[in-house]
């Protein structure tokens, strides 16, 4: 059976860098963890748990200091995790049967990277990464900002989730002088720079923030990020009518995808196109979730669909089939506050209906 070493970037330490490590210790053969040198708090937790400490000066590139900690690894692949990763029990019991499951042709494995959102159970949104390599793999490590590995070879994707707990939400602000720095120095950007670009613009609240998303959806770019550009530049747009010629421009690089669907049913319910807005909300409805390096709020996928199909039928007078689909919302959320709140009015009509009858 193949051996894994766990390489962890770690930045503050603390609690997120001690679960990262309680979760993973009794797993592996080996820990390696980068941290910051002036940080004796985060060395001490990660000794605690018999790691090799590769100590970095903050400010440095972080793709350097992560590829630091893979020349120190031993093991046979290698597993890259930031601090405040973590894995289920049952993702746990997946880490062990793919450990058995890999076979030496393989390079790398890309695998479910799920970040939370108000509770530590919620996943609010998640996205494949590579984040597991073959020792001997040949690879680069890029962008400092947002680091991902580009992979010469046979790359594999797991149902295996990695999840990554998220003190708040995500802002790409803070990485907007590293993406003008590049885009002075090389006079362009890859599409992924340009993406990450373009959101560091729009949490800014740049003017910038339109033309860099249109200047990706024209590039010759993966699909799927050009997928992306379309729907994250169609929430930036105020005008509805552009809003909407945005998000159908996102079908010439694949088929309708569920969030798109949803915004196309907003658009639609706001013009009291009801009947409309319902195709669209169940072909999001009927969709599946994803494998795909582009970021999906699950949401789309299930509950808001469902919530807002019980919004339409309920504006054509159909109670039963609103009912119905507030029913399914809850399946996908259960206990959330505003099926119980649809619940309660449901409730409320149909006892009022049977006073009615007697």
């Amino acid at each position: 059976m193949p051996t894994f070493s766990a390489c962890i970037y770690a930045r503050k330490g603390g609690l997120p860098l001690k679960e990262t490590l309680q979760s993973i210790a009794r797993h592996v053969q080996e820990i390696i963890v980068a941290v910051p040198e002036n940080n004796p708090s985060a060395i001490e937790t990660a000794q605690t748990f018999s790691a090799q400490i590769v100590p970095y000066t903050l400010g440095k590139s972080r793709c350097a200091t992560l590829q630091n900690t893979f020349s120190c690894a031993g093991s046979d692949f290698l597993l890259w995790l930031d601090e405040g990763d973590f894995f289920t029990p049952a993702d746990l019991s997946k880490l062990r049967t793919l450990r058995q499951a890999l076979h030496p042709d393989v390079d790398a494995a890309r695998v479910k990277c799920a970040f939370t959102a108000d509770s530590p159970d919620t996943v609010e949104h998640y996205r494949y990464e590579t984040r597991l390599l073959a020792r001997q793999a040949s690879y680069a490590m890029v962008d400092d900002a947002n680091p991902t590995l580009l992979i010469n070879g046979n790359v594999v994707t797991y149902e295996l989730t990695i999840t990554h707990r998220q003190e708040k939400p995500e802002n790409h602000a803070h990485v907007l002088s590293y993406y003008r720095a590049r885009l002075e120095q090389n006079g362009t950007l890859t599409p992924r720079e340009r993406l990450y670009y373009a959101r560091a613009l729009r949490d800014t609240g740049s003017t910038q923030t339109i033309g860099q998303y249109e200047t990706l959806i024209q590039q010759d770019a993966p699909n799927q990020l050009r997928i992306a550009a379309c729907l994250e530049l169609a929430v930036c747009q105020t005008d509805a009518e552009k809003r909407l010629d945005i998000l159908l421009h996102s079908f010439r690089f694949g088929p309708p995808q569920a969030d798109i669907c949803c915004l196309i049913g907003t658009y639609l319910w706001e013009n009291h196109a009801f009947y409309g807005a319902i195709f669209w909300y169940e072909l999001a409805l009927s969709q599946k979730l994803p494998v795909t390096r582009r970021t999906i709020y699950s949401d789309y996928w299930g509950y808001i669909p469902a919530l807002e199909l019980c919004r339409c039928y309920y504006a054509l007078g159909d109670t039963a089939k609103a009912s119905a689909c507030n029913h399914i919302a809850g399946e996908y959320k259960p206990g959330d506050a505003a099926v119980r709140y649809n619940e309660d009015f449901f409730t409320g009509l149909q006892r009022g209906a049977q006073k009615h009858r007697i």
